[in-house]
């Protein structure tokens, strides 16, 4: 039976803690609540009506310096008596946001119900300036997929040095010629350094020069294409 849920979260920040954070609730590919600001303390709560079964929700947290703090509470506030009659649920509601200039929620309805699993251990990693994985060991080789519905990953290492960075990336035959690989100084992620797409062979190098040292992001993404099956193999060496 459907379910009315509030969800609570708050951030708070001792005197130890910085207020310099950000954070956003989502489901597995819907964000409905997006909070952008510093305050020293703020607690939120929004009711969301959930059908049935199970629904994986997602709490993304950024600490931009110093310590601090966010707490994720949720329960059931309300449960529609059952019936024996059969009477027709109401219609779906359309996806429409919601907002309040005071607090900056956005919220945007329905929720994803259907669970998807993350297409490997990595995951999510899907965004490189949110939530890249890492750091990479230098000369490790880690494998994992570009699955349907998961079309881009991304990795950070830290360079100690300003010598050359050499990145391979072994693909499986599916994906190549679809994907692209390409290299970013966190402080300019706008700009890849170096790389190439489509990635035209089944095993491709480059090295990539870098003016400083600092954290690097390696970004894999397809033109759509994916591989639920057969893995990648990537390898970073930097000092």
């Amino acid at each position: 039976m459907p379910a009315l849920y509030t969800f609570a979260w708050s951030k708070s920040t001792p005197q130890r803690h910085s207020n310099h954070s950000v954070f956003k609730m989502l489901t597995y590919t819907t964000l409905f609540i997006e909070y952008w600001q510093d305050p020293q303390s703020a607690t939120f709560n929004v009711a969301i009506t959930l059908s049935r079964g199970y629904h994986r929700v997602r709490l993304e947290y950024y600490e931009a310096s110093g310590l601090a703090g966010v707490r994720l509470n949720w329960g059931n506030i309300s449960t529609p008596t059952p019936t024996t009659t059969n009477t027709p649920l109401p219609p779906t509601p359309t996806r429409t946001p919601t907002s309040t200039s005071q607090t900056g929620l956005r919220i945007y309805l329905p929720l994803v119900t259907k669970w998807t699993p993350w297409c490997d251990q990595y995951e999510p990693n899907n965004n490189r300036r949110v939530n890249p994985w890492g750091p990479l060991q230098s000369s490790q080789l880690y494998q994992a997929k570009l699955c349907t519905g998961d079309a881009e990953d991304n990795y950070y290492f830290d360079a100690g040095t300003t010598n050359p960075v050499q990145i391979r990336l072994q693909l499986p035959s599916s994906l190549v010629n679809h994907t692209a690989i390409w290299l970013y100084a966190k402080s300019s992620l706008d700009q890849p350094i170096c790389g190439t797409g489509p990635v035209t062979t089944a095993d491709y190098n480059t090295q990539c020069p870098i003016s400083q040292a600092g954290q690097y992001i390696i970004r894999l993404c397809t033109d759509g294409a994916s591989d639920n099956m057969n893995t990648y193999t990537l390898q970073a060496t930097f000092q």
